[in-house]
């Protein structure tokens, strides 16, 4: 548990609703952003939902798979923002 606390083991994407779920709140609330307070239009839902729930769906292979190519992602935008000297992530 320390080694996530402290930043030095990492949690995979793919395992981020479940977490949520787990402890009974949203993803939002984990990441500490507010919900929105106005109503959504009816309508299909965002394209990054329908690709979570996409994922949600795979075998857990495929789903470690995805986090790890997104995680790499991630930290190669970080680099590349902090090597240019901006914030990618807030």
């Amino acid at each position: 548990m320390q080694a996530y606390e402290s930043g030095k083991r990492r949690i995979q994407v793919a395992a981020l609703p479940e977490l949520a779920r787990l402890l009974s709140t949203t993803l939002e609330k984990l990441f500490g952003q507010q919900q929105e307070t106005t109503v959504r239009k009816r309508g299909p839902a965002p394209k990054w939902q329908q690709q979570l729930e996409s994922i949600d769906q795979l075998p857990k292979s495929q789903q470690k798979f995805v986090a790890q190519t997104l995680d790499a992602l991630i930290a190669q935008a970080t680099t590349k923002a902090s090597s240019e000297g901006r914030e990618v992530l807030q």
